[in-house]
């Protein structure tokens, strides 16, 4: 049903040359009675949210998944237009989030359900190295061995890290031993850290 100005009028259902009878129908999650367009629905659950919920638990035959499989290969997801990341960023522009919400995202990330955890091994703990003895001792034998100098790129006169090749947190026993150690440079250091 339209309005004098030709817009459809809330509310309302159009008629698109189809069978619009009501039906009267049972909802087989929720037991409720509703009625539905027979054109437009099969009718057997009264919203979008039962039918999601009853599909919670249910899992696809191999056949089933075989069939998505071979429906899906060959398929490449198409890359994000300029426009379309300029709105997606323009969406987030001024929005506030409430301190409670930034308290929730907090501890959602904390302790073991972090990406970054190391089964409870303190930062102070893993750091604590570094006023030891040992380690002092240790770090100068590897400079000593490697005369001084970056092994990857040879650069002399510049601020030096002694690198572990296995991890000084999972190896405790290779802590101190030389031939487990190398002399980088900073961004040398940090590249086989971090890759970048």
């Amino acid at each position: 049903m339209r309005n004098s100005k030709g817009q459809f009028i809330k509310g309302h259902t159009f008629n698109l040359g189809r069978n619009t009878k009501q039906k009267q129908s049972i909802c087989l999650m929720c037991g409720i009675e509703f009625s539905f367009l027979s054109s437009l629905s099969k009718g057997y659950y009264c919203s979008h949210k039962c039918y999601s919920s009853s599909r919670i638990g249910k899992k696809l035959s191999k056949g089933h998944k075989e069939k998505i499989s071979e429906a899906l290969k060959g398929k490449k997801r198409q890359p994000f237009s300029e426009k379309w990341k300029k709105n997606i960023s323009l969406g987030g522009l001024g929005k506030i989030i409430s301190k409670e919400a930034r308290i929730n995202m907090s501890k959602c990330k904390r302790g073991n359900k972090t990406h970054l955890w190391k089964g409870g091994i303190s930062r102070l703990k893993i750091y604590k190295h570094y006023k030891n003895v040992y380690y002092k001792l240790w770090r100068e034998k590897v400079f000593k061995r490697d005369n001084w100098t970056c092994h990857w790129r040879g650069k002399r006169h510049t601020e030096l890290h002694p690198h572990h090749f296995k991890s000084y947190t999972y190896f405790p026993k290779l802590r101190y031993d030389v031939s487990n150690g190398i002399t980088l440079c900073v961004p040398c250091h940090r590249q086989t850290h971090f890759g970048n």
